[in-house]
């Protein structure tokens, strides 16, 4: 079963999702509603995706989540952090730790329901 699976008995939707960089994180943000009759318990996840090219690694990375709890036809704005220097990589050819700069993408929402957001960020 994917995370987060039988929390609810109900359908949520992901929109409007954004991005900024603050200090040393990126913060997301979408709004997440709850477009079923009953309260729901939904887990908003995201998943960082690395530019091409560089050190080979992994292709999306589980980089935030939470549990956001709807009342029936409720619309929260949901932000998600993710500390930048999460996303560096070793490098083996140096045995260092470096940050590869270019275009990441951030994927939201219900991953497994196929019920994403996207959002790009250039680091």
């Amino acid at each position: 079963y994917a995370f987060g699976h039988g929390l609810s008995y109900t359908t949520v939707d992901y929109r409007a999702p954004r991005v900024r960089i603050e200090g040393d994180g990126v913060i997301a943000s979408l709004a997440v509603t709850n477009t079923g009759t009953v309260a729901a318990d939904t887990v908003v996840l995201a998943f960082v995706v690395p530019p091409d090219g560089g050190v080979e690694r992994w292709s999306e990375a589980l980089s935030a989540f939470t549990r956001v709890t709807l009342a029936a036809g409720e619309t929260r704005i949901v932000e998600l952090r993710v500390a930048i220097s999460s996303l560096r990589t070793r490098d083996p050819a140096t045995h260092r730790w470096s940050l590869q700069p270019g275009r990441y993408r951030m994927k939201m929402g219900d991953i497994a329901a196929g019920d994403i957001a996207q959002v790009t960020f250039d680091v």
